[in-house]
């Protein structure tokens, strides 16, 4: 009978697997035990796969103990290696008998002991390893129906000269969020203990910072402010995708340089519009006359207002820095004037305009026919570009609380789920923080479409802006936790 023949391979492993398996026998581990599982049919080859791509490591002064982070979620029977190194390769310090009972969760702090022989310090510290070898398998399709499985390897990688304080960002509305715009304040002012610090001050600048997301990606962020001598920073990071109800781990970056990613540092990348008023641009905004910008300010007088071209969705938040200017007493005819009295309109806010040019807004004016000129405001509804007075009404009305005039404060708008918002604060630095302003107003609006913002002056004036921010919104916005400093982990074999 005709005898079949089959070709009896060996599974190759890659060099990556070969390099660590070989840093591990020359640290003087017991290498841990890596399991192949192989059909003795055909030829293959499987790459060792990192259960976790970045993450940060601590560790005390004197070295006795230490805090671990990492990016992804690691299963219970986990087992972890930790060295440190001094700058000839000498190993200072290690612990080789960490193994998770349950799982760790991303951004989550574990921490570990360390056996220090020689008594070494901190300083003298020049780089670290750590091993993390999960339970788990990767399974790849050699071909035909033959599978490979190899236990997941990764080695991470440290030196003392980069750092990463990991940003744990929650998602808390139940919507999947993409390109998110989150707030990140770092606050040490009032912390004397640099080890109890958020990030080395001593350390951090400017020009060599970035940030990573959970896959070691650059992410687009803004500097708002980074006060070295007072110990606090804002940024603003770009999100690209988050989860409904869950959670990514954000990497922010120091002490590298050339910094690699110094281009992702981009404010025009991290919102979804954004106008400094440097000029006046005619791609971004219609009006219905023409405008003053001068020196980063933009002026509207009595009779002017401009509205955006971008639209900008059904849920997002307005911020801007304003300067309203009281109304000339003229009366806006649609308003609920009586006999007696009537009501003036001075600035408004456009919050949602429709796609058809419906502008749902914020009227702010004053009460005549008294003895006193009494604040007002109230919702606007008119279509654009026509005089509101013309085709809108003004539910105006003197309740409070009413706006801050003739100085710079800042305003929010908020639109989400039909829920139009209005906000004002007169101080602070803070002003994506919605929670710091005080809300003014709040409307039910019916939502046709992706909606579209301006701001207007109808009499008197003028009023002036500074600058316009727009950015995705959702309610309750994410949370953000910040870890204290730590150095930066690397993990190979890079996917």
């Amino acid at each position: 009978s005709a005898t079949m023949h089959f070709k009896m391979g060996k599974l190759r492993l890659t060099s990556a697997m070969l390099a660590l398996v070989l840093l591990l026998a020359t640290l003087g581990l017991a290498v841990p035990s890596i399991n192949v599982s192989v059909q003795e049919i055909g030829v293959g080859a499987q790459k060792v796969v990192s259960p976790v791509l970045q993450g940060s490591i601590w560790f005390n002064t004197g070295l006795t103990s230490g805090e671990l982070v990492f990016s992804n979620d690691l299963p219970g029977g986990t087992k972890i290696y930790v060295m440190l190194y001094d700058s000839g390769g000498n190993l200072l310090a290690y612990n080789y008998t960490i193994q998770l009972t349950t799982i760790l969760s991303a951004g989550s702090v574990l921490r570990y002991s360390l056996n220090n022989p020689a008594g070494a310090t901190r300083s003298q510290v020049s780089y670290a390893h750590v091993v993390v070898l999960s339970p788990e398998y990767e399974t790849t399709l050699v071909s035909g129906n033959i599978h490979v499985n190899t236990q997941k390897l990764g080695l991470g990688v440290s030196d003392t000269t980069k750092f990463c304080t990991p940003i744990t960002i929650t998602e808390n509305s139940g919507n999947t969020l993409y390109n998110y715009s989150v707030e990140i304040v770092i606050d040490d002012s009032a912390t004397t203990n640099p080890e109890l610090w958020k990030l080395d001050w001593n350390i951090v600048n400017g020009s060599s910072l970035y940030f990573t997301d959970d896959n070691d990606r650059p992410l687009y962020f803004w500097i708002q402010q980074l006060d070295t001598n007072n110990r606090i920073a804002v940024f603003w990071v770009n999100i690209p995708y988050l989860p409904a109800n869950g959670k990514v781990v954000v990497c922010l970056n120091y002490g590298v340089w050339p910094n690699p990613y110094n281009k992702y540092q981009d404010l025009y990348k991290v919102f979804l519009f954004v106008d400094d008023f440097n000029t006046f641009n005619p791609d971004a905004w219609d009006s219905n006359s023409q405008v003053t910008v001068n020196n980063g300010i933009l002026t509207l007088n009595g009779g002017q207002w401009v509205w955006t071209k971008q639209n900008f969705g059904e849920h997002y938040a307005v911020h801007m820095l304003a300067y309203l200017g009281y109304e000339n007493g003229t009366q806006f005819k649609n308003a609920p004037n009586t006999a007696k009295r009537y009501y003036s309109l001075g600035p408004f806010i456009m919050g949602y305009i429709s796609p058809s040019d419906v502008a749902y807004s914020e009227g702010i004016g004053g009460r005549y026919g008294g003895i006193f000129v009494q604040d007002a405001k109230g919702e606007l509804t008119f279509t654009l570009p026509d005089d509101p007075d013309s085709n809108g009404y003004w539910d105006a009305s003197i309740s409070s609380p009413q706006y801050t005039w003739n100085q710079w404060t800042y305003l929010t708008v908020t639109l989400y789920n039909g829920n139009l918002v209005f906000y004002q604060k007169t101080s602070g630095w803070n002003w994506g923080n919605i929670s710091t302003y005080i809300k003014m107003s709040s409307y039910t609006v019916t939502i046709s479409g992706d909606g579209r913002i301006g701001i207007g002056q109808w009499s008197g004036g003028p009023s002036y802006y500074g600058w316009i921010v727009v950015r995705n919104y959702v309610d309750p916005e994410p949370s953000v936790s910040v870890g204290y400093w730590y150095y930066q982990l690397t993990f190979y074999p890079r996917t």
